[in-house]
């Protein structure tokens, strides 16, 4: 490569283009943390052995680092290879039109909404054409070869499935591409259509001019692609390529000059290679704009792939298809990992000598240097039933000082589960429900007539 760590490069040049205060704080974070990688400013550990002393820095495990997304990608794709059958899988796309794009991009608080959209409408027609029950996997992207907001969703679906009456396996289940668009259309024209009624949405039309537009694009055709069958391994490598990744390859920056950046990408009209090129903070701006908010969701699971599903069923799952369960791999040590994916040991010295740990260096970098995470003004984990109640979505902050009043009038063997649950299953999501369902009901029970239609969403 002729550059170095391009990304990084653009990062230092533009930094007083980025690094302020109207930049959202997780961009701000993402790339400070991926300019600082591997540096002492984040820490490091040193070994020794008795000819050599070597200092590995620590990483910033940052989406807008290509190393570190690369591992991630690589551990996660590890993992899934263990806890998913073998088989047949098929690849949907969900597209929207470019007319979209734009209102997305101004009401990002819709866009995890996609995946649950996505994943609904392939469980839909399974269930409903010959009630099957499916594991799907959604990828959601923002970001185009050009580097444009393009909002869609990648899918990797079984495909067979599991009968809900019988309990027996049909190896193949064929999937219309035209009834899931019908599918996944309206419910993408009904979440902005109740975002627009309940004053939610964020646009420079007016409510008539919206609602024409939202007329216009329920009679078009949206693009979702079906893709034929592929092993398991392929589709794991394929939809998630850029899971943590930076939406641009390092290899596709041709060239970093003072003021401008080129990158290559491909033409799929044209069907050839082309360069593009922009000023180093266009660049940045295209970049900075799919970096998503802290602890949102890169991949979700539904059907036989949800979490608690499959924990439940992924013995009888194997069973049923005629195969072993794999033990869960584990997580391997940094000089593990690097040399079962790179065959280098970073841990021998210049002769084949084992190299141990002898001391730690704290980073210098100050606390205070990385700016803190605002809320989300939508869950990031926040399960979706219906649009409407996702547009009626009221900011974090509010929502989570109303659930702490109403806390205080649980019994006091409850109190104490309630506060450290809202504190920290709410703003560190595990489960598609951020609160529990029993202390909901008990705050009904205690209030009833202050419960706002929010707590619904839990």
């Amino acid at each position: 490569m002729k550059y170095r760590e391009p990304l990084k490069q653009i990062l230092c040049k533009t930094r007083s283009h980025w690094d302020r205060d109207e930049t959202r704080p997780s961009v701000r974070r993402a790339f400070r943390k991926a300019m600082q990688c591997r540096t002492l400013a984040l820490g490091a550990d040193v070994y020794a052995s008795e000819i050599q002393e070597r200092t590995v820095c620590w990483t910033c495990k940052s989406p807008a680092c290509s190393s570190c997304g690369n591992k991630t990608t690589i551990d996660w794709r590890r993992d899934r290879e263990a806890a998913l059958p073998d088989g047949l899988y098929k690849g949907i796309t969900f597209t929207m039109p470019d007319l979209l794009w734009s209102f997305f991009l101004d009401n990002r608080f819709l866009v995890p909404a996609l995946s649950a959209f996505a994943g609904n409408a392939i469980q839909t027609l399974a269930a409903a054409r010959q009630g099957l029950q499916v594991g799907i996997i959604t990828f959601p992207q923002t970001f185009n070869g050009r580097l444009e907001f393009n909002p869609h969703v990648h899918t990797m679906v079984m495909a067979g499935g599991l009968h809900r009456s019988s309990g027996s396996w049909k190896s193949r289940l064929y999937y219309d591409g035209n009834q899931l668009m019908r599918l996944w259309r309206g419910a993408v024209i009904q979440l902005l259509r109740a975002a627009l009624r309940a004053g939610r949405l964020r646009t420079d039309l007016t409510v008539d001019q919206m609602e024409d537009v939202l007329i216009h694009l329920e009679r078009c055709w949206w693009s979702v692609k079906v893709q034929s069958s592929a092993s398991k391994d392929h589709r794991l490598r394929y939809d998630g390529r850029y899971l943590r990744r930076p939406p641009i390859a390092q290899r596709r920056i041709a060239d970093v000059g003072e003021r401008s950046v080129t990158f290559r990408t491909k033409d799929k009209k044209l069907g050839f290679w082309v360069e593009i090129q922009c000023s180093l903070e266009d660049f940045v701006d295209r970049w900075s704009q799919h970096i998503s908010e802290h602890y949102q969701h890169g991949v979700r699971y539904f059907g036989l792939f949800a979490s608690r599903a499959l924990g439940q069923i992924s013995a009888a799952l194997f069973a049923i298809l005629g195969q072993e369960p794999r033990p869960h791999p584990g997580r391997l040590a940094w000089a593990d990992s690097i040399k079962q994916d790179f065959d280098w040991d970073p841990l021998l010295d210049r002769k084949g000598q084992r190299m141990i740990w002898v001391r730690r260096i704290a980073p210098q970098a100050p606390a205070n240097q990385l700016p803190q995470e605002t809320p989300l003004a939508f869950p990031p984990g926040a399960f979706l039933p219906s649009p409407l109640q996702a547009a009626k979505f009221r900011p974090q902050n509010d929502l989570l000082t109303f659930l702490r009043k109403r806390i205080y009038f649980l019994p006091h063997h409850v109190r104490r589960s309630a506060i450290q649950h809202s504190e920290m299953t709410y703003l560190h999501p595990t489960s598609k429900f951020d609160f529990p369902i029993h202390l909901n009901r008990a705050i009904h029970r205690r209030n009833p007539a202050s419960l706002p239609d929010e707590t619904k969403l839990f």
